[in-house]
Parts: structure tokens; C-alpha cells; sequence
């Protein structure tokens, strides 16, 4: 029997979970998990950090992981001499244990894309951009005038690109209008349809309070955390039968917590919890009745993709991919900012919760999100890249 030779490909990130945050661009993890079964995959991220020398971190699994972690620096132009310097490291790395690679996946253009594009013209390495940012719908909107270098190197990677991944075909839209490129395909971020499945025995429709979830960083200027909290008020007004739980990064815990009391929500009806492994998150999901989304601006965040998976009916703002997801069978798209909407939302879904199948939710992330699904389709395009 002869066996199919796999392709050796390095993955450069510009967000990857490390030591100095374990959550940053999680997702990209998880996709090189679900990668890394069709192909001989290498990771390399590297990392500013309070070291005195460049230290590398190694870690072998079902793939290959170099983090370099490099001195800080005060200066602009000595941040960025460092940090290529740590790809250089990490790459010298990569070849010495696994060998030269045939491709390179970018993810996150901004900053790694120039390491990609000194692999291509010194090392004649072809590469392939998937693109996570939402930086790209700011500037699509005006929202990022000032950042013309990141804008320089974005035009500069995405032209010698061999092509690009994005998350959604709003995704897609946004760099096509901004003249990036042309040529892209539409994979979803991958959910682990395992850990964030549902079980029905558990779920009851007959509850004294509903369990509204949300999770994301809380970052308040993209999360709107804040607006969440002020429709939760205004659905405290009509009825109390309903709990607010809140995952996310504890830093804004005390800003969120007095703003929810300014508010006159109880600490009866709302709930903080910080940063949770995956496990917890998903055990939180089937413990849920309604998750929360109220963004001012979004890519596609998987957990929309893995509330889904546990069969929660979504209640989020029309922004990135949203409305590729969202249907009235899994859920309500609201405009962006509008508090009366998502209060009226809440209460719809509230009260007509048995409209929502979740197994017809769940069904849509099992037919493109699932581990295998995302993977081969990701090696498919670097099979069809290489040929």
C-alpha cells in the first residue's frame, strides 16, 4: 500500500495562547489541533516578555510548538528588531527538528505577515493568509485612519499571498471592497462538537429563572458589555425571573459589577466569573437557556459557534459573520447598539423558548465547524496551493 506523503507546512501567528496569556487567540490552537491530523504541521509565535535573553519554548504533540520569547523594549524600531529576530530563532528551530517547510499558513496578518514575506523571497516559501482581525472592518469603516503601517504591510502580504482564508463571507466582502484581495476562501473558526455538545435529559423547559449567558474578553469599546447590562435592566423592569451570567476577563470585573448596581440589577440576577478552561465554558453553556452577544463589531467568534454546538438559541448584534449563523431557527440578529431590541429579544426568547430546537442549532456547526470538517478543508487548500 503506498501512503499519501504529508505536507509540511509552519503556521507563523500573530495572536497565540502563551505563558504571558493563555487565552490570546486560543482559537488558532485549536484550529492547528484539528490541521495538524492532515498534515506535518509547525507553529511559531513569538512573544515580548520580561526576560533578559531570547528563550525558546518547545512543546510536542500533535504538532510541533516554538514560542520565543524576546526582551521588551521602549523604542518602536528595537520592539520590532527583537521580535523578527525571535521568528528568525524559532525558525531555525522549526528546520532543525522537523526539516525546511514546504508552506507557510499566516495567521493574523499584522505583524508576522513580514516574516512571511522574507520566507518568501529569501527562502522561495509560498504562503497563505488566514485572517482573524477585525482591524479590516474598522478600517473598511474609517474607524483606523492612523494606522498606515499596518495598512502598508496588509496590502504588501495580502497581494503576494496565494491565496486567503476568512472566517465568513462578510469577512470575505471586507477585504474584496478594501482591494486586498480577490481571491479567498470561507472556512469558520473549528468547535470541538465533543466537549460542546448538549444533553437534552438535563435541559428543562420549566425553570423559576432562565439562565442568560455571556462570554467573551469584555473588552468594553468591542464587547459592549455595558449595553448588555443596561437591556438586562430594562427586562428587570417587566420581570425577574431571569439570571445574567457573565464569563470574561476579571480586570473589568469591579467596573462592570458597580455599573450593574448604578443600574439597580441585584446580585441576585447577575453573576462575574473570570477566564474558565474550555470544559467549564461548555459545562456553563448546558447549564445556559439564551446566549448573549451584543457587540459593537466582530469577526466570527467561535462562541457563537460553540453556544450553537450545545444547542442554545443567540441573541447578538448583525456584525462580521453574524448573519451567516443566525437564523430565526437558532436565534434573533439585532442591530448594533440597540438596547430596547435586545431587551424585547430576551423576553421573546424567554417566553417562546420551545421554538428553538437544539438539534437543529447544533446541526448547522456539525455540518462546517467540526473538528475533521474545518481540518481537511484547510489541507485541501494547501494541496491545491503546492500544485
Amino acid at each position: 500500500m503506498i501512503f499519501k506523503k504529508k505536507i509540511k507546512v509552519l503556521w507563523l501567528a500573530s495572536w497565540y495562547p502563551s505563558r504571558e496569556n493563555n487565552y490570546f487567540g486560543v482559537f488558532i490552537k485549536k484550529q492547528a489541533v484539528a490541521t495538524s491530523a492532515g498534515c506535518e504541521l509547525s507553529v511559531l509565535y513569538a512573544q515580548e516578555s520580561v526576560v533578559n535573553a531570547y528563550e525558546i519554548d518547545i512543546e510536542t504533540s500533535s504538532f510541533l510548538q516554538v514560542i520565543v520569547y524576546y526582551p521588551k523594549s521602549n523604542f518602536l524600531f528595537f520592539k520590532w528588531i527583537r521580535y523578527f529576530k525571535a521568528l528568525l530563532k524559532g525558525f531555525n528551530e522549526i528546520k532543525k527538528r522537523a526539516g525546511k517547510p514546504e508552506l507557510v499558513h499566516v495567521h493574523v496578518t499584522y505583524p508576522v505577515g513580514m516574516m512571511a514575506l522574507y520566507l518568501k523571497f529569501f527562502h522561495n516559501l509560498n504562503f497563505i493568509i488566514s485572517e482573524h482581525s477585525s482591524f479590516y472592518k474598522k478600517w473598511s469603516i474609517g474607524n483606523m485612519n492612523n494606522h498606515f503601517i499596518i495598512k502598508i504591510i496588509s496590502k504588501i502580504c495580502f497581494s503576494q499571498a496565494a491565496t486567503t482564508i476568512a472566517l465568513s463571507e462578510n469577512h470575505a466582502n471586507i477585504l474584496r471592497e478594501l482591494n486586498l484581495t480577490h481571491r479567498f476562501r470561507v472556512i469558520p473558526n473549528v468547535v470541538d462538537t465533543d466537549i460542546f455538545n448538549f444533553p437534552i435529559e438535563n435541559r428543562s423547559l420549566k425553570k423559576d429563572k432562565l439562565r442568560l449567558l455571556h462570554v467573551s474578553s469584555l473588552y468594553e469599546p468591542d464587547k459592549n458589555v455595558k449595553g448588555i447590562l443596561r437591556g438586562a435592566a430594562l427586562l428587570n423592569h417587566h420581570r425577574q425571573d431571569f439570571e445574567l451570567h457573565i464569563i470574561g476577563n476579571e480586570i473589568y470585573h469591579a467596573e462592570l459589577k458597580n455599573y450593574a448596581d448604578s443600574l439597580g440589577l441585584s446580585q441576585n440576577c447577575i453573576s462575574f466569573q473570570g477566564f474558565i478552561p474550555e470544559k467549564e465554558v461548555a459545562m456553563s453553556m448546558q447549564k445556559a437557556d439564551i446566549f448573549i452577544l451584543f457587540s459593537r463589531i466582530e469577526g466570527l467568534p467561535c462562541v457563537i459557534l460553540e453556544a450553537m454546538s450545545v444547542g442554545l438559541p443567540i441573541i447578538a448584534t448583525d456584525t462580521g459573520g453574524m448573519s451567516e449563523w443566525i437564523i430565526p431557527e437558532t436565534g434573533i440578529l439585532l442591530n448594533v447598539a440597540d438596547e430596547t431590541g435586545l431587551m424585547e429579544a430576551m423576553n421573546y426568547v424567554m417566553n417562546n423558548r420551545d421554538q428553538y430546537d437544539p438539534s437543529v442549532i447544533r446541526s448547522k456547526i456539525m455540518e462546517k465547524c467540526r473538528v475533521e470538517v474545518v481540518g481537511q478543508a484547510i489541507v485541501s487548500i494547501y494541496e491545491e496551493v503546492l500544485k
